[in-house]
């Protein structure tokens, strides 16, 4: 973990935690920050406030100002440090029923070119590019989800996630072929 913390006294980071000594520093500039539901607004917050390699953000930001008038600038509409910037989304309001709140929020933060344009990601046989636009999926989230808003929880890593059955017997979950891939070398993006 050190190579993530700038050390102290020359300490190791993760042993640096007591009073008498400073806490280390993260070395943000060595972390793409990717996160999922609220953490994809906890991710979004550090691509705003620091100069990251990268962030992606999965069912989310989903943030909004309730009640308030249309023109409202709120948080996500100010600048972002950070330019190399992805999101995945479920891309059907009934399995994510958040998904106009998380493209507005997309629209607003100002990242992607004009218009802003959502790509599902089984469109032109797969021909996406995570660098240039988010992406969505309308693949059915697996049946055996216990989670309420299946499509949310669907494009992380846990039991919604649709997944392929080999000839073998594995069981392998289907972004893991591709968009989860894509999603963590968003430092690798040029805007």
């Amino acid at each position: 973990w050190d190579k993530f913390y700038y050390n102290n006294n020359n300490m190791p980071s993760i042993t640096a935690r007591n009073n008498d000594r400073e806490l280390p520093k993260p070395r943000w500039e060595k972390m793409i920050i990717v996160g999922h539901s609220q953490g994809a607004s906890h991710a979004a917050y550090l691509a705003q406030t620091k100069i990251l390699p990268g962030a992606a953000f999965l069912s989310g930001p989903q943030d909004e100002c309730q009640n308030c008038s249309p023109n409202t600038r709120f948080w996500i509409d100010e600048e972002f440090l950070t330019k190399e910037i992805t999101a995945f989304a479920y891309g059907d309001e009934e399995g994510e029923p958040t998904l106009p709140i998380i493209e507005d929020n997309w629209k607003r933060m100002n990242v992607w070119s004009r218009p802003l344009r959502v790509i599902n990601f089984l469109d032109n046989n797969g021909g996406y590019d995570v660098c240039k636009y988010p992406i969505v999926s309308t693949i059915p989230p697996s049946d055996t989800s216990l989670c309420t808003r299946r499509g949310h929880c669907s494009v992380a890593a846990d039991q919604s996630t649709p997944y392929l059955n080999t000839t073998c017997g594995e069981i392998i979950p289907l972004y893991s072929l591709g968009v989860w891939t894509d999603l963590a070398r968003v430092g690798q993006c040029d805007r």
